[in-house]
């Protein structure tokens, strides 16, 4: 009886390597692009909040206490109140020019009860005096929506009506600059009409501006 015959395999040999001990690993890169993702999303992420809370510190309501210093425009005792019933405002101003010290609370209760008294320049809001440095008077315009009545790049505003009776002022920038701002009319010409009478204005085309605007040919005279 002959040897049964051998079976050879036809599949083929896998050997298990061999790794040495001083062998290098290769670092697996999709790992590290994932961490580092991580990272600087972390980082990202501190860096937004860390705006977010400034930018909320910077832009917190202004304090209804803030002080303001207000000039009167009005030439004459001038008794101003925010409402006849409840006032929170009383003040008095001896004249022209006078100033006042009020609270933002007063003014934005007189912006809202008597808008023609700020809109029509009886008063000018002329800056901050409280000790709180952080808030500018165009923030206080901003809060009082005014701060168009209070753009003075080449506008007429209740701070620049002395700027009107200058000697030089061009008459076609006189009269544009009023008729910009006819809602301040009325103080203009008062102050107009006592100037005259001072013998501080005495412009015959700017009277007479006066004259047609008012329809009333007796003025300054």
């Amino acid at each position: 009886m002959g040897r049964p015959a051998k079976t050879v395999s036809t599949e083929p040999k896998v050997e298990n390597p061999v790794v040495s001990e001083n062998a290098i690993v290769a670092p697996n890169i999709e790992e590290i692009i994932a961490k580092a993702i991580a990272n600087a999303r972390k980082d990202w992420e501190k860096e937004v909040q860390k705006t977010s809370e400034k930018a909320e510190e910077d832009f917190q309501d202004i304090p209804d206490t803030l002080k303001l210093e207000v000039v009167s425009n009005v030439v004459s005792k001038f008794f101003l109140k925010d409402s006849e019933e409840h006032p929170t405002l009383n003040v008095v101003f001896g004249n022209y020019g006078d100033k006042q010290r009020i609270t933002l609370e007063q003014l934005r209760s007189l912006r809202n009860n008597k808008p023609k008294i700020i809109e029509g320049g009886m008063i000018a809001i002329k800056r901050v005096v409280s000790e709180a440095k952080k808030y500018s008077i165009q923030d206080v315009y901003e809060e009082l929506s005014l701060t168009n009545l209070y753009d003075a790049n080449g506008h007429l505003t209740p701070l620049t009506i002395e700027n009107l009776f200058a000697p030089n002022l061009d008459f076609n920038v006189f009269s544009a600059m009023i008729n910009e701002r006819l809602e301040m009319y009325d103080v203009v010409l008062e102050l107009a009409y006592d100037k005259y009478r001072k013998g501080q204005f005495n412009d015959n085309a700017k009277m007479n501006f006066f004259r047609q605007v008012s329809n009333n040919q007796n003025l300054f005279k």
